[in-house]
Order: structure tokens, then C-alpha cells, then sequence
């Protein structure tokens, strides 16, 4: 009987086992090479990324995805922008090709990415895809997880592999042949730190001609604010102009907005090595909120020099109204390292005055402060009449700082959006209950008023309001309020100012064309969706789709924050409530209004409510008639086209719809459609304004129905 029983037992374990699927062992390089002829003609898409299928990759694991088990809320070493979700960079013994980030979608019982640590050699299953041009590699967690195996510990992490900037950038053009190096670890030698951000903790690097490349400070040892490990506190920020002997990290690449560009990882602190550094200056500080005509001004900096240094002179630079430089010397302050100097008074009203500090030790290194002297100067008006909205927000410099920021103020205006308006979703940063005011509408006439104080005005309320002005996320507020008093109600609210969507596009923080309108009411007219997400991608969706006016140029809308009824199925709640109308790309509107805000590298519109959206007209109809009885995609007419066609679909069952356009190389560049839908037949519109010539693939997904056809483009 026990012999039966054995028998049987082997049975089972062999046919499990026999029926487990072993997918394709390959390597990284079979994942991440392309030929130079293709680098260099910008295809830099992993091959296998185009059609994805599972495989298994084996490689070391290049730092530790393991929190620290004395501190619940900590998070990995490498943290990505999704708290739950995991990633860690492998590398193998390559010198090209040979690196990649692994990519968890879900955390789940500790089977899977966050067991891994430093030096492990493990397998792991998946497939490729792209990120902002980065190749990561997905696994697979769905609808069965297939856990990573640890095959073994190597010795140590393969060793930095000794490169310079210039093999990245090399008089200011990308060399696309670097692509190679993606996601492997390398060390730059003898660098110079420049544009340094105290928020995060990241710098750029420049070599001696001038060449540059992104920190970016993802690791938790080497960052600063929420971004440290709850536990480390080490990490120092070099001062611009610190020489490095050496930085190491893993490369990567985006192409979005001012992230453009390759960035090295640290890792671990001992990626960093500074040399030298400059002196410090922080706290810059002048002694009044206001200043009058012919008003001295007292400007104060601390001004620390190296461990062992001095300081050996410091001056305050400034100018009227953008004219020519003048210098005052700044003294010291007893034994402090409060260094001060005063700025003569300036007899003209409205004057505006910018200035900065700069500093010299007994080794003649010298720094300034800000470092970026033609945007980033510190500003103050001289002022002979009550303080307006526009003097507060102007910053003619285009740094988006005013003169007026950390330094109180009391404005009036017009609530022109108030806390029902501008509910917000509820996130951890920007979403949050917003109102905003005008005291006009002309450019630098609005402001965005924080706080609870602010959540009982309503729009029409005039309002004079006190406290802080402060930058959040380059984004101007009135903050810190101690008074709040509303002088009238039901006032007629500031007309929106008619732009067209190429004044705002995606231009970085401060450009003067739209920053001058930021916290402003604005109108753009005769509206196409040409990307119903913003971000182009399906791993992401905040909410946002890109919208172009006749200009064809687009600029994005923020459709989470208000209180209106559009979305893009950012949420499955709202894509099954009947009583919220889903955007697709091709979608138009006759006008869309509402307040300009600036949030996550780009400035956006943010509609109120759904009287904001005018002349709704949907690019998907339902074509009348008997209800199909097979799924069926139609080939698109016209075909050619220029910039439009249709695209016909049937589906015999209600269910989830996917209608979405890609490149040839894989590279989903519009989404049609992705909603449920009751079975029917139906035709899309796609405006392909804004993509260049040539054959794209559309792809219909619902249910276990895929099908995909080409179409030409030509312009």
C-alpha cells in the first residue's frame, strides 16, 4: 500500500512539474542591443520590447530592495514613484549591454523583488518594455506571480566601468551610441557639481569643456527630504562648483520636458567622493517685507567657508531694473558666519531691484548665491502704493520666483475658483482643495490662496486676505494665512483670458509666456484631444490628456482636480460610473476654461466644473443598425491620410474596449479608446496632427479579441 501511495505521489510531481512552462533563458544584451546604424537613426527601443513575449534573464543584483526591518515605514534603497511597487537595477559581467531594470507592478507575500540584495545572482521572469526610453524589464505577477530565483552570491557588484561625460554629451549634442551603457554602472572622474536642487538632493556634472549630465537623487542615500531613508541622514549636497574626484551610479535616459537627457544613479554613499568645495552661502535674508522709495536695504547671508578655510571677501551684486551691476562689500557679523551688506535706497516707484551674493575664501575658491544669476537672482519693488497680485507674482527673470516669496503680504482680489470648484482628488502632494483669486485679468494678476482659512470663501466672494508668500512646487501661494476677510460677495468674476494652446504648450517652469498667467483664469477655443493621456503611456495615467487648437500645438488639461464629469480612465470607479463621460483622443470641444496651474514639470489647466467644457463632441459613434454577430476591425479610410481617418469596429459582447495606435517601433503613441462598451458596431476618429509621416499599427483588444492593421500617414 505504501509503495502505491509513493507511486502516486511521484505521479503528481511530475506532472506538475511537466506542466510548470520554462520559458526562453536569454541574456541582457539580447534585450538591449542595437546596432550604431540604428542608435544613430534614433531607434533605441529594445528589439524584444516591440513584441514582447515572456523571458528569463539571469544577473546581479546591483543594491538591496530590502527595507529596513526596525522601521516599518521606510522604503527601498531605489524607490520608484508608486510606494507599492518595486524596482532594482541587474547588471551582468558585460562591459556594453549588459544592464537593466527589473520592475515589479505589485508587492505580494515576499516571494518576488523585495527579497532581493546586493551582489545576489538571480533569474527572473518577464519581458521587456519601454519607459521614457528606458528599457525595463516587467515581471510577471499576474494572474500568477512567478517568483525570482536566487541561483547564487557573487564575490562582489560588478566594478564601475570608467567613462566620461563626453562619451554622453559632447558640445551640447547627445551621442546616441551611449545607449549602450544604459542601466550599467559607471564612474565619472575629476567633475565639477553645477545646478545643484536643495529639494531633492540631485546636481549636474560637468567636465572641462563644458559637458554635462544629470545626479539623479533616487537612491534613499543620496537624497534629501521624503525622498532619505526615514534612518539616514548623511547624505551631504556638494555646493556648485565642488570638485568630485569620482561619482558612480547606474545610467539612465528620459525624454520628457526638463528631465530630457541621461542621469547617473548613486547607490550606496560611497558613490560620491568630494574633492573640494567652494564656499557656502545659504539663508539669503533682506531685513524688510515691504521697501519704500529711497529705502536702504539690509541684505544678510551665511557664508561658510571649507573645514580649516576663512573667508576672505563677499559682496552683494544688484541692479535697477535690469541695468548695469553695482557692488556693495558685506561685512561680518561679530563671530557668526553672518556675513551683511546694503543695498542705497532707490528713489523710483516701482523700481524692481535683483541682486545676489558672491564669495571668496583665503584659497581663492569663490561661489555665488543663487548660482543661476540670470534667472534665479533674488528680487524686491520699491513701492509707494498698496501691493497688487501682479507685483507679487511678476518674475520678469523667468526663474518663476517673485520678489515677494517668504515674505508676508496682504492682497485683494476676486475668488474666481473656489474649494467646490477645485475639490482636488485627495493625493499626497498638489490634489488637494484649491482656491484661487484675481484683481484683474491682465498677465500676473492671479494667485492661488492655500489653506483651510480659504475653503469657506466662495467664487465672487472679494476677499482681502494676510500671510506668507511661498513657492510649492514652483507653484506661487499665499500661505501661512493670518487674516482672511471677505469685503463683498457675488461679484462678477475676472473674464477668462482667450490664449491659444501654443502659448502654454509644454514650456518649462517660468517661461514669461506662461508664467505671466499662472493662478490666472484662461480660455482655449476649438479644442482636438490629441492624446486622451497626457503621458503616453499605459503604465501611468494622472489624469491628464493633451489638447491643440488649430496652432496644433498641445499643451496638457488636468481633468482629476476639478469638479467636472470628464475623464480618461484614470480610475476604474469613474470609467464604470454611468454619470461620467469618457475622453478619447480625437475628441473636440468648442472651448474649455479654467485656472493655470504648474504641478509636476508642466503647466496645466485645471477646468472647474463641467460648464467649463463647452461643445462636448466624442470622436467614437455608434454605427446604427444589427447587433454584430463576430468582433471585427475594419482596415481605416482614408488610407493614406492627412491628419484624419476613421477607424470601424465591431464587438458582438459588451465588455472592455482597447482601440490604441503605436509606432513601428512598439511605441503606443495614441489611445482611441479604452472603456466598457455594450456590444454594437462603432467607428473612431484619429487626428494624427501632430506625428510625423509613415506606417503606424492600430490595435483592437476586447475580451480575448486582438486584432491589428496597418495604416500610412502621409504628410
Amino acid at each position: 500500500m505504501k509503495i502505491r501511495y509513493l507511486l502516486l505521489f511521484l505521479l503528481l510531481v511530475s506532472a506538475s512539474t511537466f506542466a510548470q512552462k520554462v520559458y526562453p533563458l536569454v541574456s541582457i544584451r539580447d534585450i538591449q542591443y542595437r546596432p550604431d546604424d540604428s542608435l544613430k537613426a534614433g531607434k533605441q527601443s529594445s528589439p524584444l520590447s516591440i513584441r514582447p513575449d515572456t523571458v528569463r534573464i539571469r544577473a546581479i543584483a546591483m543594491h538591496s530592495t530590502l527595507k529596513n526591518p526596525n522601521d516599518p515605514t521606510s522604503q527601498p534603497l531605489i524607490f520608484p514613484s508608486v510606494t507599492t511597487h518595486f524596482t532594482l537595477f541587474v547588471q551582468d559581467s558585460s562591459k556594453e549591454w549588459g544592464g537593466i531594470m527589473v520592475y515589479q507592478a505589485e508587492s505580494n507575500d515576499g516571494t518576488m523583488l523585495n527579497t532581493a540584495d546586493s551582489a545576489q545572482y538571480i533569474e527572473f521572469t518577464g519581458y521587456p518594455s519601454e519607459y521614457n526610453t528606458t528599457t525595463e524589464f516587467m515581471l510577471i505577477t499576474k494572474p500568477t506571480p512567478v517568483p525570482i530565483n536566487t541561483i547564487g552570491q557573487a564575490p562582489k557588484r560588478p566594478a564601475a566601468i570608467d567613462l566620461k561625460i563626453s562619451d554622453f554629451q559632447d558640445n551640447g549634442a547627445m551621442n546616441p551610441l551611449a545607449e549602450k551603457y544604459e542601466e550599467m554602472y559607471v564612474q565619472f572622474r575629476n567633475v565639477t557639481v553645477i545646478e545643484r536642487n536643495t529639494a531633492d538632493g540631485s546636481f549636474k556634472i560637468s567636465d572641462e569643456k563644458g559637458n554635462t549630465i544629470n545626479m539623479y537623487a533616487q537612491s534613499g542615500y543620496n537624497a534629501i527630504g521624503k525622498y532619505k531613508f526615514s534612518d539616514y541622514s548623511g547624505y551631504v549636497l556638494p555646493q556648485n562648483g565642488a570638485k568630485l574626484d569620482y561619482i558612480r551610479g547606474m545610467i539612465s535616459e528620459r525624454w520628457s520636458g526638463t528631465l530630457t537627457g541621461y542621469f547617473i544613479t548613486p547607490l550606496y554613499p560611497d558613490d560620491i567622493k568630494i574633492a573640494s568645495q567652494p564656499p557656502t552661502i545659504s539663508t539669503l535674508k533682506r531685513n524688510t517685507d515691504l521697501v519704500s522709495p529711497s529705502q536702504n536695504v539690509d541684505i544678510n547671508a551665511t557664508i561658510v567657508p571649507q573645514t580649516g578655510g576663512s573667508i576672505s571677501e563677499a559682496k552683494v551684486y544688484y541692479r535697477v531694473n535690469g541695468g548695469t551691476y553695482s557692488s556693495v562689500t558685506m561685512s561680518k557679523a561679530s563671530d557668526t558666519t553672518v556675513f551683511k551688506g546694503t543695498i542705497p535706497g532707490v528713489a523710483k516707484d516701482s523700481a524692481l531691484v535683483d541682486y545676489f551674493v558672491w564669495a571668496k575664501d583665503n584659497v581663492n575658491q569663490t561661489s555665488i548665491f543663487p548660482s543661476d544669476t540670470a534667472k534665479g537672482n533674488y528680487l524686491y519693488m520699491v513701492l509707494n502704493r498698496p501691493l497688487t497680485i501682479k507685483d507679487v507674482q511678476y518674475s520678469p527673470l523667468g526663474g518663476g520666483y517673485g520678489p515677494y516669496s517668504g515674505y508676508k503680504v496682504t492682497l485683494t482680489g476676486i475668488v474666481t475658483a473656489d474649494s467646490s470648484d477645485i475639490p482636488g482628488n485627495g493625493g499626497a502632494y498638489l490634489e488637494m482643495s484649491r482656491v484661487f483669486m484675481q484683481d484683474a485679468s491682465t498677465p500676473w494678476s492671479g494667485i492661488w490662496v492655500f489653506g483651510p482659512k480659504a475653503y469657506s470663501v466662495k467664487a465672487g466672494d472679494k476677499i482681502t486676505v494676510s500671510g506668507t508668500i511661498t513657492e510649492n512646487y514652483s507653484f506661487t501661494r499665499v500661505d501661512s494665512i493670518t487674516t482672511l476677510n471677505v469685503i463683498s460677495s457675488n461679484n462678477p468674476i475676472p473674464s477668462a483670458i482667450e490664449l491659444s494652446t501654443s502659448d502654454i504648450a509644454t514650456k518649462t517652469n517660468g517661461t514669461l509666456d506662461a508664467e505671466k498667467y499662472e493662478g490666472m483664469l484662461i480660455k482655449f477655443k476649438n479644442l482636438t484631444v490629441l492624446k486622451s493621456n497626457a503621458d503616453d503611456n499605459t503604465k501611468y495615467n494622472d489624469g491628464e490628456m493633451l489638447v491643440a487648437d488649430q496652432s496644433g500645438v498641445g499643451t496638457r488639461v488636468e481633468l482629476q482636480d476639478g469638479a467636472g464629469t470628464y475623464h480618461n480612465s484614470w480610475d476604474t470607479l469613474v470609467v464604470k460610473n454611468p454619470g461620467w463621460t469618457k475622453i478619447s483622443t480625437g475628441d473636440k470641444f468648442n472651448s474649455i476654461t479654467g485656472v493655470l496651474i504648474y504641478s509636476s514639470s508642466n503647466y496645466k489647466l485645471v477646468p472647474r466644473k463641467n460648464s467649463d467644457y463647452v461643445g462636448f463632441k466624442t470622436s467614437v459613434e455608434t454605427i446604427s443598425g444589427k447587433l454584430p454577430v463576430s468582433y471585427n476591425l475594419l482596415q481605416n479610410y482614408p488610407n493614406p491620410f492627412n491628419p484624419t481617418t476613421t477607424i470601424e469596429y465591431s464587438i458582438p459582447q459588451s465588455g472592455m474596449v482597447s482601440l490604441r495606435i503605436y509606432n513601428l517601433l512598439g511605441q503606443e503613441v495614441a489611445q482611441l479608446v479604452n472603456q466598457f462598451q455594450q456590444s454594437g458596431s462603432y467607428k473612431a476618429s484619429f487626428n494624427a496632427n501632430s506625428l510625423p509621416s509613415g506606417v503606424y499599427l492600430y490595435k483592437l483588444n476586447s475580451g480575448s479579441y486582438n486584432s491589428v492593421k496597418k495604416m500610412l500617414l502621409l504628410k
